[in-house]
């Protein structure tokens, strides 16, 4: 008789936990939890992403005149062979575009790809002045485009630095933000003490 008394209360025990964490569960339910709020693009990132697009565009679009248009040829100052410029504008026409997109989504590998795509792209711009440029009027303007250039990489470096930039692309805020939203839409189980637990009337 005491070990059915025990048994008895056991079970009781064990139904008044479990009804009590069905009510939790109740309450704290995926429906009447709100997920975190996903972040929030500011305007100024758009804005950069609209800009490298653009650059991205005119690159494809410069690609394909120089392979279409026989005439575009004739016009270029520079002594640059067709099938180099066209690969080189292909090329850098596609990395612009796919980083525009990854910076428009705030993936954070978009924002260390732009960081060196600038560098290399504006080194290779210099390399084909150095290597074709063969006019005195080209030298003479080297000190403009100079200052092009570094312009270029000081403003989008300078931006990409901004401290909350960079919190924007960074990995493990993310990380903690999926999470959260996988604990709240994960199911109540019970512990595994009550899973085998055998409730009766």
């Amino acid at each position: 008789m005491p070990r059915t008394n025990c048994w008895s209360e056991a079970s009781s025990s064990a139904k008044s936990c479990l009804c009590h964490k069905h009510d939790i569960q109740t309450v704290t339910s995926p429906n009447s939890i709100t997920a975190p709020p996903r972040r929030k693009r500011p305007k100024s990132v758009t804005f950069l992403a609209l800009a490298v697009l653009y650059l991205g565009m005119v690159n494809l679009a410069r690609a394909r005149l120089a392979l279409d248009s026989q005439s575009f040829a004739r016009t270029l100052s520079l002594a640059m062979p067709l099938p180099y410029l066209a690969a080189g504008a292909l090329i850098w026409g596609g990395v612009f575009v796919v980083t525009a997109f990854g910076m428009w989504r705030l993936w954070p590998w978009a924002r260390a790809l732009l960081l060196g795509t600038i560098v290399f792209y504006q080194l290779h711009i210099w390399a084909n002045h150095f290597v074709f440029d063969t006019s005195s009027y080209s030298r003479q303007v080297r000190p403009f485009h100079a200052g092009i250039s570094v312009a270029w990489i000081v403003i989008i470096w300078g931006f990409l630095f901004l401290p909350g930039i960079r919190r924007l692309y960074e990995i493990e805020p993310r990380r903690q933000e999926h999470k959260e939203a996988k604990e709240i839409e994960k199911p109540w189980r019970p512990p595994v003490l009550f899973r085998g637990l055998r409730l009766r009337g």
